[in-house]
């Protein structure tokens, strides 16, 4: 976004020095090719006005030497021409008269020895010439330095973030700033090369997964640091990822999705338990509760007691229990180290989850929404 509206100025602007600070400021830019093309284009009317304002054969001739591509080139050559004097036309060759014999002399009388002819280096035209290479030479290389001087990238200076964005959130790596302007945010390089506009209404940082949750037209989805949206924002809700997977809204219904947006057993494949009697040991099983959490049941083993408490939401029995139950846990909870877990034969969630809300349940619940095949 930056850019753009900095090439909307530098075409508005038009000007060699608009040009020219386009191309330091973005040297790949997207628009890098049209602005050199149009910085070539105003430095070659430049250089030809003040050409066709001196008006003479070196003004011509050094627009020739610097611009190779120039759009003037004919007619600086055609005008060139116009210049040079007229080339004299030839002489007329006359025959020789017929010599006549010297008449004869009796005496021998001394000549006056005829002078060497004038070599082309002793000529006016050659002390001319020299005259002009060694002005023009003169002139050429001051105005290369200059060229070159002008035509280099300004020199890149420190990037100051919140000089340029209201809001900027260095990353935990350090190499990129989560930035807002306005009630937007996006991306940018430490740099402050923007590689994510600003169009996102809310946005976190970058997981390890290389997916930071944002918000798109009051949806929610995942983009990668790529700059593409992995996973599209079309939920209601949505919350980070954790052990690769995240909680999402959709509608009335709450899953979890994995890093491909594909859903998932919302119980994270529970190993089957079978085979149990009255005061055996629960054998070890691994759940997913309900904030997206990984648990193993042999963890907790040496620490706490553990209750495994089976229920349903459409169980009344059951929910007069956990009633009970949380009465009891209450009054013990700060003397003894107890783990509830309650293990719902729930098939939907949104009935599970209201159910753990209103009876305020504050244990660790599970629920692989198979009822009685779980």
């Amino acid at each position: 976004f930056a850019e753009e509206a900095w090439w909307a100025l530098t075409e508005k602007e038009d000007s060699l020095q608009g040009f020219l600070t386009y191309l330091s400021r973005f040297p790949k830019g997207k628009h890098q090719a049209k602005a050199e093309e149009r910085l070539f284009t105003l430095e070659d009317e430049q250089l030809w006005a003040e050409a066709d304002r001196k008006n003479t054969i070196h003004a011509y001739r050094d627009y020739l030497m610097r611009q190779d591509k120039g759009q003037h080139r004919e007619e600086a050559n055609r005008r060139i021409n116009e210049l040079l004097p007229a080339a004299e036309p030839p002489k007329a060759r006359e025959t020789p008269a017929p010599k006549k014999k010297p008449p004869k002399q009796d005496r021998i009388v001394a000549t006056t020895p005829t002078e060497p002819k004038p070599s082309f280096l002793d000529s006016p035209l050659w002390t001319k010439l020299r005259k002009g290479l060694l002005i023009g030479l003169a002139l050429l290389i001051p105005a290369y330095f200059v060229y070159r001087w002008a035509s280099a990238p300004a020199k890149p200076k420190a990037w100051d973030c919140e000089a340029n964005y209201e809001q900027c959130r260095l990353s935990p790596e350090g190499d990129y700033y989560l930035v807002q302007r306005g009630r937007r945010f996006g991306f940018v390089k430490t740099n402050g090369t923007q590689f994510i506009s600003t169009v996102f209404e809310y946005a976190e940082f970058f997981q390890k997964n290389d997916l930071a949750l944002v918000q798109l037209k009051d949806k929610w989805g995942f983009l990668h640091r790529s700059g593409n949206m992995a996973i599209q924002a079309i939920y209601d809700k949505a919350g980070p990822f954790k052990n690769g997977r995240a909680q999402v809204t959709l509608g009335n219904e709450t899953f979890f999705i994995d890093e491909k947006g594909n859903r998932i057993d919302q119980g994270g494949g529970a190993q089957a338990i079978t085979g149990l009697s009255v005061g055996q040991y629960a054998p070890d099983f691994s759940f997913v509760d309900v904030d997206g959490e990984t648990y193993q049941l042999s963890q907790f083993k040496g620490y706490y007691w553990v209750l495994l408490n089976f229920w349903a939401s459409w169980s009344s029995p059951t929910q007069r229990a956990n009633e009970e139950l949380l009465r009891e846990y209450n009054k013990v909870s700060n003397n003894v180290k107890l783990i509830i877990i309650n293990v719902s034969l729930d098939d939907d969630r949104n009935a599970w989850l209201k159910a753990i809300d209103k009876k305020g349940y504050d244990w660790l619940h599970t629920c692989d929404l198979k009822k009685w095949r779980s």
